[in-house]
């Protein structure tokens, strides 16, 4: 460039922020270079003589460059917009070059960002940028960096920065090149990324996007592309961070999030990311879960409305309130993606509460029921209720015996009546109950033991605790229970009670001149129901005067006691009619004056005062004596004791009674006179009980079953225990007459009584079998009596064995040991009646248990000790240390063959039920074995099985088999489902099986406990379940009770020993789960499913052992025509016009055989191959459906329906 003169010039640049509203042009993000080699870099021209030129040689770098002048008078400039947002500091390069500018000549650099405002040149915040150029320094290249910072600036999205001359009219040029804007920050531009919950729902359905970006955005903007809109929901925009969204149309959506911060922006675009599918129905019209009206303790009652449609419904449930959504794949299944068990799927006129598992009491559970339509589900209606808590009683209350040592009870129950459990302890220290178990009597909950268990508030109110420690204090507490399922309510706690201190009679002699109140009663305190004579003197004794004593002298001074000196004082009590006197002590305190008396000793009109009570005392500071022997017990009439003294110091030796005491109890007893009970309403638990006429407890009227204190049986009289009726005693038993036990009787004693037969007494057991057809017809016995000669018990039968634990041992004579099971016959066909006579078995026995682990040996035959029914379970949970859990009854069915009985004969029983071994139902063991009864059990180890009189039943229906059926709740059967099937055939096959759902068992082998196989197989048919991953054939099988659901495969094998045809059917159901659903069949062999709770389903086959043929399910799926015509199969069957079938593979397979069988599944014929197409003359076969059976050369088998017309 050449300047127009030699002059020195200043050239002022000044780079000026000018603030205002600034329109909107596109902003270009740095860092940001031009040269103007290619264009004008995105400057625009602002004006008057302002642009890009090309190829000047006055440009800074002699080429490309901007051009500004002041030649026409007015601002020459060019500009350009920058997104300068989140920067700290900004920097302006760039270099230009001046061509013979006047010496007044200026140009500016602005920086112009969008606010409202401007600051003039000659304002604050002016950054004054000047250059000095000779006159002769024209046309040489500057180059100048200008740094603009936040503390002084504010950098915007659409910063503008313009460079402009002044307008003087000199006609003076430069030149810029080579612009840079760089800038820097302490804030990183984001990173944009987001998720969401679900990325196929349904229309309608709220999808929650959430944003993962990095580098902390400060805006966000979505936007959704797909074929509808979206609704943002729950206050929500498209500029939330999260935003919740519903989509209104089906299709695939794109998703794009731009996340903004002062370093800018980023944007994130997710293709097809959204799958939105529309709803294949219409809800139902409407859902409703409620408390159970039956069992609100563990069911829920489910009630729906189908839509318009009519269509089906589905239904799942969990307790979370999470739900996926049901999906359904090629062969029909139903699942759900996601949280939620169905439990129901079908037509909605079958919904109720048996669709639901058992559920725990007092918790929330949540439901939703989806519409099953032609085309998909519908959106789904959620609901749910809570199951009520088991309520407690509505009150409870112990008292304690104001003459008596026993405690007494009053409860009301709760609203729903439910039973009771009463426990008690001394320590108020309790325990709490666990939901699902049953406890037996003398259980331990805690530091608390069982008092009483599923009984009614009656039984509570007619309870009487007795035996108790003296001056203790009980604590109890009282629980209500569901029966079945053994669900505990919170406790309802009485109000301690503390027993009496036992003073039945007692004085503590205070008055002044005692020797005017003689007999002296004076401040006596004396219990209810008895009368006493008060302080009496013996003739041989003077009494004294005294005060606060009674006193007497002219006591014998002779070393020895001469009862005929009439030396003693005299007390004599008299319980009233009805009652009687438990002694327990008694005491006096004394002292002696005017000399010493050596020696007192007690005596009672027992025995005319025969004997000494204890021993001898010495009287000076008095004494007490021990009455608790059975001499004392039970006194119903008159006693006396006298005190004796002798060996005085001399005649004036006075001995002085202070006071004294008798401690006992006073309780009533019930006398049976051959029409009535003494107490006109007979004997309970607390009330001895005394026979002094013949009584017979189905007599009805008076003469029931009882239940007593003790028992005394008097001489000459008897007691019978008829057919299903029961006598339980507490303690003792004292038989001076006749005590006979019927064959469905029950005789209980509980604790630790004591049975004791007189010289004059007789105790029997009768006993009368079942039917036998033949005489050799085995029965299993046990004797429930001690010492019992199997000669005269069995007299005249020569097969009479017992087991040793390895082999059968013969008994020719001797004693039948008591728990030792032993098999018998008759003598001839028919009924057999055995009497058992002897001292009745009480108490704890233990039976030795036979356990060899080398040989695998462990099985024994044990048997009911006892007069009266046994609690199986009870026993089993008892011995689970040395037993495996499972028991083995004879019952004869079939009969021997070469001399050999059928295994198959034995029912077996577990934790999981019975089976029967014939169609009657009634031979089903109801889980009690019955007095006289032996039964095999296998063992887990040696040592001995005990029996306790906890386990004995007293009832009228436990002890009814030999065998006949009782319902039975076990231990422990809550949230149960059983399922009974028979396998019969009409030349006589019967077998049966139970598949049980119940607590404690799971769905692997778990021994005989739950898992029980056959005890022998025989040589006929039978029916059985499988196991995974085990080769037993089960009759009983325990499974997990909450494993139960429609999806629950139950896998079936059957043996035959012929072709035959055969039967299975449903026997008998329990458990709301089974009883509410339809149960099916599945036969994989013709690919059929039977609905076998509508009829038996009936099939051929011919002999061997088939253990995957059969499955039961609760789904009618996978079978239809369509299913079975669309597989995938390589098998083409063709019935052609000739009458003859044709069978062909499309891929050229070899066919190596057919079976075909008709629709009930016989065998009709095999017709063998080797090509890829077959064809055989079936003309004489009638129109039908078929099934062929074709087996490849590969060994693959195809099983195929065609239907011949």
């Amino acid at each position: 460039m050449v300047f127009k003169s030699t002059m020195k010039q200043q050239i002022l640049f000044t780079l000026s922020m000018l603030f205002y509203i600034a329109i909107t042009n596109a902003q270009t993000n740095l860092p940001y270079f031009t040269d103007f080699e290619t264009d004008s870099g995105g400057w625009i021209d602002g004006g008057s003589a302002s642009a890009r030129v090309t190829n000047n040689s006055n440009s800074p770098q002699g080429d490309n460059s901007w051009e500004l002048r002041d030649d026409i008078g007015n601002e020459s400039s060019f500009y350009q917009n920058f997104n300068l947002s989140g920067y700290d500091t900004v920097s302006i390069s760039f270099s230009y070059q001046s061509n013979g500018f006047d010496p007044d000549f200026r140009w500016f650099i602005f920086y112009i960002a969008a606010d409202a405002f401007q600051v003039k040149l000659d304002g604050t915040r002016v950054l004054l940028y000047t250059f000095d150029v000779e006159w002769d320094r024209n046309n040489e290249k500057n180059t100048v960096t200008i740094t603009l910072n936040t503390d002084d600036y504010n950098f915007t999205s659409n910063s503008e920065i313009r460079f402009e001359s002044l307008a003087n009219s000199f006609n003076d040029l430069v030149y810029f090149d080579e612009i840079s804007v760089t800038g820097t920050n302490s804030v990183t531009r984001p990173e944009a990324d987001f998720t969401a919950d679900n990325t196929a729902p349904f229309t309608d359905d709220i999808v929650s996007f959430t944003d993962l970006s990095d580098y902390t955005p400060t805006t966000w903007a979505w936007s959704f592309s797909g074929p509808g809109t979206v609704t943002y929901v729950n206050g929500t925009s498209s500029s939330s961070q999260n935003p919740k969204v519903a989509f209104n149309t089906a299709g695939m959506y794109n998703v794009t999030l731009t996340a903004t911060n002062s370093a800018g922006s980023n944007i994130k675009t997710k293709t097809n990311y959204i799958t939105v599918t529309s709803f294949g129905s219409d809800n139902p019209a409407s859902f409703t879960v409620s408390n159970s009206t039956t069992s609100p303790y563990t069911f829920l009652d489910l009630s729906a409305t189908a839509n318009s449609s009519g269509d089906a419904i589905l239904v799942a449930y969990n307790n979370t309130n999470t739900f996926g959504t049901p999906s359904i794949d090629g062969n029909n299944t139903i699942t759900i993606n996601g949280s939620g068990t169905i439990i129901f799927q079908g037509n909605v006129d079958n919904i109720n509460n048996n669709t639901l598992p058992q559920l725990n009491q007092n918790r929330r559970y949540y439901f939703k029921v989806w519409s099953i339509g032609a085309d998909g589900f519908s959106k789904g209606i959620e609901a749910n209720a809570k199951t009520l808590a088991v309520e407690a009683p509505e009150s409870f209350s112990a008292i304690a015996s104001t003459f008596n040592n026993t405690i007494t009870f009053t409860t009301i129950a709760n609203s729903l009546d439910d039973n009771l459990m009463l426990v008690y302890n001394t320590s108020d220290d309790f325990g709490i109950p666990q939901d699902g178990v049953l406890y037996q009597i003398d259980d331990a909950i805690g530091n608390a033991t069982v008092l009483l268990n599923t009984v009614n508030a009656e039984t509570i109110n007619n309870y009487v605790h007795d035996f108790l420690l003296l001056d203790a204090t009980y604590y109890y507490q009282l629980w209500s229970l569901a029966d079945g399922i053994w669900y505990y309510s919170g406790s309802f706690k009485a109000d301690n009670a503390k027993t009496i201190n036992g003073s039945i009679w007692q004085n503590a002699i205070n008055t002044d001149d005692t020797e005017d109140d003689m007999p002296y009663t004076l401040g006596q305190q004396v219990a209810d129901n008895i009368s006493v004579s008060g302080v009496l003197l013996g003739s041989g004794l003077r009494i004294r005067g005294g005060d606060s004593e009674i006193s007497a002298d002219r006591i014998s001074t002779s070393n020895n006691l001469d009862a005929g000196d009439n030396d003693y004082f005299e007390f004599t009590l008299t319980p009233d009619m009805g009652y009687e006197i438990n002694f327990n002590e008694f005491f006096f305190d004394s002292s002696n004056s005017g000399g010493s008396v050596n020696y007192a000793a007690l005596r009672s009109s027992i025995d005319n005062f025969e004997s000494n009570i204890g021993t001898e005392v010495n009287t000076n500071n008095g004494a007490s004596f021990n009455l608790t022997a059975d001499t004392f017990q039970n006194i119903n009439e008159a006693i006396t004791f006298r005190v004796y003294l002798w060996d005085a110091s001399s005649n004036n030796a006075d001995f002085n009674l202070k006071d004294f005491g008798f401690i006992g109890t006073i309780s009533e007893y019930a006398i049976w006179d051959g029409t009535n009970w003494s107490n006109n309403k007979g004997p309970n638990l607390a009330t001895r009980a005394v026979i002094n006429g013949d009584y017979n407890t189905s007599s009805g009227g008076n003469e029931i079953s009882f239940r007593c204190k003790s028992l005394t049986i008097n001489e000459g009289k008897k007691l019978t225990v008829d057919n299903k009726t029961f006598v339980e005693v507490n303690y003792n038993t004292l038989v001076e007459g006749t005590l006979i036990v019927e064959t469905q009787g029950a005789f209980v004693q509980r604790n630790e009584g004591t049975f004791t037969v007189s010289s004059t007494g007789v105790s029997k057991v009768n006993k009368v079998t079942p039917y036998k057809d033949q005489w050799y017809h085995y029965t299993y016995w046990s004797s429930p009596v001690t010492n019992m000669d199997v000669n005269i018990a069995f007299p005249n039968i020569n097969r009479r064995y017992y087991w040793d634990g390895t082999r059968w041992m013969y008994m020719g004579g001797g004693t039948m040991v008591p728990t030792r099971g032993y098999t018998i016959t008759g003598k001839t066909a028919g009924v057999q009646t055995v009497s058992f006579t002897g001292n009745f078995n009480t108490g704890t026995i233990t039976a030795p248990i036979y356990y060899n682990s080398a040989t695998g040996e462990n099985w024994n035959l044990i048997g009911n000790p006892y007069p009266s029914a046994l609690d199986l379970n009870q026993f089993f949970g008892t011995n689970t240390n040395v037993l495996e859990g499972a028991a083995y009854f004879w019952s004869q069915e079939t009969p021997p063959v070469n001399g050999e009985f059928s295994g198959t004969d034995y029912i077996p029983f577990n934790a999981t039920g019975s089976v029967s071994t014939s169609p009657d139902i009634n031979k089903m063991f109801n889980g009690y074995v019955p007095s006289a009864q032996s039964f095999f059990i296998a063992s887990n180890a040696s040592g001995n099985a005990i029996f306790t009189n906890a386990m004995r039943m007293a009832d009228a229906t436990s002890n009814s088999q030999f065998f006949k059926a009782a319902s039975v709740l076990q231990k422990g059967d809550a949230k149960t489902n059983k399922l009974w099937l028979n396998l019969t055939s009409d030349n006589g096959v019967f077998s049966q099986i139970l598949v049980g759902y119940i607590d404690g068992a799971t769905n692997n082998d778990d021994g005989l406990r739950y898992d029980a196989t056959k005890f022998g197989e025989g040589s006929g048919a039978y029916l059985y379940s499988t196991i995974e991953n085990s080769d037993k054939k089960f009759v009983l099988q325990g499974k997990d009770s909450n494993s139960i659901n429609l999806d629950e495969v139950i896998g079936l094998g059957f043996k035959a020993s012929i072709e035959n045809t055969f039967s299975i059917s449903i026997a008998k159901l329990k458990g709301d789960f089974l009883q509410g659903n339809t149960i099916y069949l599945k036969d994989k062999l013709l690919n059929t499913i039977h609905d076998l709770s509508a009829s038996s389903y009936v099939f051929s086959s011919e002999a061997g052992e088939f253990n995957n043929r059969f499955q039961i399910v609760f789904k009618n799926q996978t079978l239809s025509t369509s299913n079975l015509e669309t597989s995938k199969t390589n098998l083409e069957i063709v019935v052609l016009n000739t009458g003859y079938v044709q069978f062909s593979t499309n891929d050229n397979s070899v066919i190596k055989n057919i079976k075909i069988y008709n629709a009930l599944g016989q065998y009709l014929f095999d017709i063998k191959a080797n090509s890829a197409l077959k064809t055989f003359n079936f003309t004489n076969h009638k129109s039908s459906i078929y099934f062929a059976k074709v087996t490849l050369a590969n060994n693959r088998v195809i099983t195929k329906k065609f239907i011949k017309y």
